[in-house]
């Protein structure tokens, strides 16, 4: 069964300061997860994951924390973050 994303405000800002190869990258694994969401039984239906790609001479690495909620049938983003390093 797939779920719906939920992007809460503070996420939305921070992935929008993305580039947006990377946005692209980063939305195509949590559409990836969306998809096939993790058993709720783990880790209190929390996971994290991460999206790496390299983007002119960079590696750019963005992580995010999202939860299952079963009663909305929702991903919902909790935090991300990125960081870059050269190459």
């Amino acid at each position: 069964m797939s779920f719906a994303l939920e992007l809460p405000a503070e996420v939305r800002r921070v992935f929008a300061t993305l580039p947006f190869e990377l946005q692209e990258a980063v939305l195509d694994k949590l559409d990836l997860i969306a998809a096939s969401p993790p058993d709720p039984r783990l880790k209190e239906g929390r996971a994290a994951d991460e999206t790496v790609k390299e983007l002119a001479g960079n590696r750019h690495y963005v992580f995010f924390m999202y939860a299952r909620d079963e009663s909305t049938e929702k991903i919902i983003v909790e935090t991300i973050g990125h960081i870059t390093h050269s190459l």
